[in-house]
C-alpha cells in the first residue's frame, strides 16, 4: 500500500510507533520508501516513543523518532533532519 501512495506522490509520516519493539511493519515500510517521501511526526498527545512510552507525547520526543529512523536507515542524523525538513516544506509549500 505504501508503494502505491508513493507512486501517487504522497509522503508517509512516521511517529513514536517505529520505536516500539513490535513495530516490524512500520520499520519495513520505512526501509522501503525513498528519503524524499519521509516525514516525522509526534501524533501528540498519544503514541510517545520509547523510552517515553505511556507518557503524554509532544514535539520534544521527535528526538527518539529521528534517532530510531536514522538507526534503521543507517544514515546520519543531520542528513535525515535536513531531508525531512525539506520534505515538510515541499508538502506544505513553505518557502525558505
Amino acid at each position: 500500500m505504501a508503494e502505491a501512495y508513493i507512486k501517487h506522490g504522497f509522503y508517509l509520516g512516521f511517529n513514536g510507533v517505529i520505536t516500539f519493539k513490535n513495530a516490524k511493519k512500520s520499520i519495513e515500510v520505512l526501509k522501503s520508501i525513498p528519503a524524499d517521501k519521509i516525514l516525522i511526526e509526534t501524533d501528540c498527545p498519544y503514541l510517545a516513543p520509547v523510552p517515553k512510552r505511556g507518557e503524554r507525547n509532544d514535539s520534544r520526543n521527535l528526538y527518539y523518532v529521528i534517532q530510531k529512523a536514522c538507526q534503521v536507515l543507517n544514515i546520519e542524523r543531520d542528513y535525515f533532519i535536513k531531508q525531512t525538513c525539506e520534505n515538510a516544506k515541499n508538502l506544505f509549500n513553505i518557502a525558505d
